[in-house]
């Protein structure tokens, strides 16, 4: 009985940790910077700070996001030309959304 509670254990903490890592891959962190819109990401959140000639235009929209395979759907608290399903890509501190690349700042 023993070796059975000690299987159990050993396979509950794969899942776990595999539970983990997935979670882990495909999350953003941190602020990327694009020509007049700066995206900053925390967790499954986003904020959108938009600036002109570098001043800040508004307050930061905020709301979450989701990455599924090569797609980013971003969902915001207001109506905004921000929110929706775009195309996604990430190369080391560059990201993709849309047409528009943006760079970790």
């Amino acid at each position: 009985m023993n070796k059975n509670i000690i299987r159990v254990a050993a396979l509950a903490m794969v899942v776990i940790m595999l539970a983990a890592t997935l979670a882990s891959c495909g999350g953003l962190s941190g602020t990327y910077k694009g020509t007049g819109v700066e995206y900053t990401f925390k967790g499954n959140k986003v904020s959108i700070q938009v600036n002109v000639f570098g001043a800040d235009i508004g307050d930061p929209i905020e709301g979450t996001y989701k990455i599924s395979g090569d797609k980013i759907t971003i969902t915001l608290d207001k109506d905004s030309e921000y929110a929706g399903t775009f195309d996604f890509e990430k190369d080391g501190d560059v990201i993709k959304i849309g047409a528009f690349k943006y760079e970790k700042k």
